[in-house]
């Protein structure tokens, strides 16, 4: 339980160091959290969370990638990510409405 709850409260680290709640850098971070991290960033840039509008999947890819090359993503975590929706078939047509997400989690 307490790698969960350690996963979990580092989803806001940052491999370059500009995270917290302890500013970890790199690999300082656990694989599951940079992992989690970029999950999240995905999922909210395809239901708008920080912006007026949706991203499709490419753009949030594209939007990970700059964020990624600044250090605020982890670089091999999105590459993966993009592998599997590449992989998994997912179109630029395709965006996950809030309410849809929101019924799967609850």
């Amino acid at each position: 339980m307490y790698r969960t709850a350690m996963i979990a409260s580092r989803q806001h680290e940052q491999p370059n160091g500009k995270g917290f709640p302890d500013a970890l850098f790199g690999t300082q971070m656990d694989l599951s959290a940079r992992m989690i991290s970029a999950a999240c960033a995905y999922v909210s840039l395809l239901v708008g969370c920080h912006s007026s509008r949706q991203c499709t999947s490419a753009e949030a890819i594209d939007v990970m990638k700059a964020k990624s090359a600044e250090g605020s993503l982890d670089y091999d975590v999105v590459e993966a990510l993009e592998m599997i929706i590449l992989h998994e078939g997912d179109t630029t047509a395709h965006k996950v409405q809030a309410n849809a997400l929101e019924e799967n989690i609850w």
